[in-house]
């Protein structure tokens, strides 16, 4: 009897182990793992999303620039409590790339996770969007 025991723990766990591989290659998204050290992938900012947290918290770009929210745990989505603008990403579960921000207004934005209470819970930030100078040379 004991064989029989083996055997079908064996398969159980071999089982298991098959679906948790398949499953974590399924769930890659578009979200890639690497971090670049100056927060700059493809020409924008990122702004990392986690379990409750945004990393970095506070960031300072200029008018025109954009800012890539991943979201490497969780589900989370990103909205504007005071700036400028209003701004909004809908949520999405982790690992994935939340959305892509443009400030085109200059100012101070505030922004939190606004899922349940992810919030009080820390998942706040801002960003500094300082004005660009413009030439009147043509």
């Amino acid at each position: 009897m004991k064989y029989f025991q083996y055997k079908f723990l064996v398969k159980s766990y071999s089982i298991i182990l098959l679906t948790s591989v398949l499953f974590n290659f399924s769930c890659e998204d578009n979200y890639e793992t690497g971090r670049d050290n100056g927060n700059v992938i493809d020409g924008s900012y990122v702004v990392y999303a986690g379990n409750m947290y945004y990393s970095p918290k506070s960031i300072t770009i200029s008018q025109g620039d954009s800012i890539t929210f991943v979201n490497e745990g969780g589900f989370h989505d990103v909205y504007t409590t005071s700036g400028p603008v209003e701004l909004f990403l809908n949520p999405c579960n982790a690992p994935c790339t939340i959305g892509t921000l443009v400030f085109e207004e200059p100012g101070t934005y505030d922004y939190i996770c606004s899922i349940g209470s992810h919030a009080e819970q820390g998942m706040i930030g801002t960003i500094i969007v300082n004005t660009t100078e413009q030439s009147d040379d043509y």
